[in-house]
C-alpha cells in the first residue's frame, strides 16, 4: 500500500483525497440523523425543548424510553413487523423458484405465452381498486393473508431467478432424470444449490420490501377496536363505514370543543365592551355634573364684560358650583348693605331701591354699581 502511494503522482494523492474526504462528509450525512434522535431520546425533556442537544445527549434521562417501552401498541407493531418480514420472505423466495424453474425450461409447452403474461404484468398493473375487491371477495380482509398473498411473488424477481436456472448446464439436468429424479427432486437436490448467490439478493430484495411495506396493510387491513370486559378480552371488527362514522364523530367532537371555546371568548369580549362602556357612562355623568358650572361662569362673563376692573374670585379645581354660588351671594349681600348707606347726590331707583336702597348714579348702569365688589370699586367717573 505505501509503495503504491509513493508510485502515485501528485494529481491522483489529491483525487484521492479528495474522494476520501466526500466519502466522509457522506457518511457523517447518514449516521448524524440516527446519533440525533439516540441523543433526544435520552436527554431530558427541558433540554430538548430549548434546543440544548446538538450530537450528545445534555441531562442524561430515560424517562422518554420508559414511557416508549411501557406502550403495548408498540411491541404489537414490532411482532406484525417481525412475523411479516420472515414469513413473508420465506414465501416470497419459495414461490419465486417455483415459478422461474419451470419458466427455465425449454421443453415447458407454456413457457412463451406465460413469460409474456410476465412481462406484461411489469408495465400494466391491475390497480388499487382491483386488488381491493379481490382481497373482499376471498374474504382475506382484515387477515393475515391479505398482507402476504397479493405481494407474493414479484415479476422482476421472478425473470431475475429465471435467468440464473437457465444458466445452469441441461447435462445435469439429464443425468438426473437418467437416475430416476423428478422435478421436485432435482430443483430441490440441484437447481437451487446452484443459483444460492442468486437466491441471497433476492432474499434481500424480498425483506427490505417486506419490512417497509405499510400501504397493504391500509389496504386489506380494517381498524380494530379492542374492548375488555368482565368476562375477558374480545376484539370488535369495524367496516370501512362505520371507521369513518368514527372518524365523523371525532371531528364532529372537536368542533364542538373549538365552538365552546369561541363561545367562552365572546363572551369575556361582550364583557370587557359592556366595562368599556359603563366607564364611558360614568365620564358623561361626570361630563354633566360639571356643564352647569361651565354654564354659570360663562353667564358670569357674560355679565361682567362691560366693567374691565371687575374681579371674583375663581372657583378652585375642587370647589363645587354650589360653594361657587354660596361664595357669589355672600359677595353680592355685603354690596347691598354697603350701597344702603345714605348718599347725596343724583339718586335713581333700582332692583335696590325697591327694597329700601337708594344707589348713587355715576354714569354707569345700577346693574354694574349694584354688584361691584367694595375691594374692587373706584371712585364714580366724572367726579374729582
Amino acid at each position: 500500500m505505501i509503495k503504491q502511494i509513493k508510485n502515485q503522482t501528485i494529481g491522483d494523492n489529491i483525487f484521492d483525497g479528495i474522494v476520501a474526504i466526500l466519502l466522509l462528509l457522506a457518511v457523517l450525512v447518514c449516521v448524524y440523523p440516527f446519533l440525533y434522535v439516540v441523543s433526544v431520546a435520552l436527554s431530558s425533556g427541558e433540554a430538548v425543548n430549548k434546543g440544548l442537544v446538538t450530537l450528545l445527549p445534555v441531562d442524561l434521562n430515560l424517562d422518554a424510553m420508559k414511557t416508549v417501552l411501557k406502550y403495548e401498541q408498540l411491541w404489537i407493531s414490532y411482532g406484525n413487523t417481525i412475523f411479516y418480514t420472515i414469513v413473508g420472505t420465506i414465501l416470497n423466495v419459495a414461490f419465486t423458484c417455483l415459478a422461474a424453474y419451470p419458466l427455465s425450461k425449454r421443453t415447458f409447452c407454456f413457457r412463451k405465452p406465460l413469460n409474456f403474461l410476465l412481462a406484461f404484468t411489469m408495465y400494466f398493473s391491475g390497480g388499487l381498486i382491483p386488488i381491493y375487491i379481490v382481497v373482499t371477495s376471498l374474504g382475506l380482509y382484515n387477515k393475515r393473508l391479505a398482507m402476504l398473498v397479493p405481494v407474493l411473488v414479484s415479476a422482476y424477481n421472478v425473470m431475475i431467478c429465471r435467468s440464473a436456472f437457465e444458466s445452469i448446464s441441461d447435462e445435469l439436468f439429464e443425468e438426473a432424470e437418467l437416475e430416476g429424479a423428478n422435478d421436485f427432486l432435482i430443483m430441490h437436490k440441484i437447481a437451487i444449490p446452484l443459483i444460492k448467490p442468486t437466491l441471497a439478493v433476492l432474499t434481500l430484495y424480498y425483506a427490505v420490501a417486506r419490512y417497509n411495506d405499510f400501504f397493504n396493510a391500509m389496504r386489506a387491513a380494517g381498524y380494530t377496536d379492542v374492548k375488555r370486559g368482565e368476562r375477558g378480552s374480545s376484539e370488535e371488527h369495524l367496516t370501512v363505514t362505520q371507521f369513518k362514522v368514527k372518524c365523523e364523530q371525532e371531528r364532529l367532537a372537536q368542533l364542538q370543543e373549538a365552538a365552546v371555546l369561541a363561545q367562552a371568548e365572546a363572551e369575556k369580549r361582550k364583557k370587557e365592551a359592556d366595562a368599556a362602556e359603563k366607564k364611558a357612562a360614568q365620564a358623561k355623568a361626570k361630563l354633566d355634573d360639571v356643564a352647569p358650572l361651565l354654564k354659570g361662569m360663562e353667564k358670569l362673563a357674560a355679565d361682567f364684560s362691560d366693567d374691565p376692573e371687575r374681579t371674583l374670585p375663581e372657583p378652585g379645581p375642587l370647589e363645587s358650583a354650589k360653594s361657587y354660588r354660596e361664595k357669589k351671594a355672600s359677595l353680592s349681600g355685603r354690596r347691598l348693605s354697603k350701597c344702603c348707606a345714605p348718599s347725596t347726590g343724583p339718586t335713581s331707583t333700582s332692583r335696590a331701591g325697591l327694597r329700601g336702597c337708594r344707589v348713587p348714579m355715576t354714569g354707569r348702569s345700577t346693574r354694574t354699581a349694584l354688584f361691584q365688589p367694595e375691594f374692587t370699586r373706584s371712585a364714580p367717573r366724572g367726579t374729582a
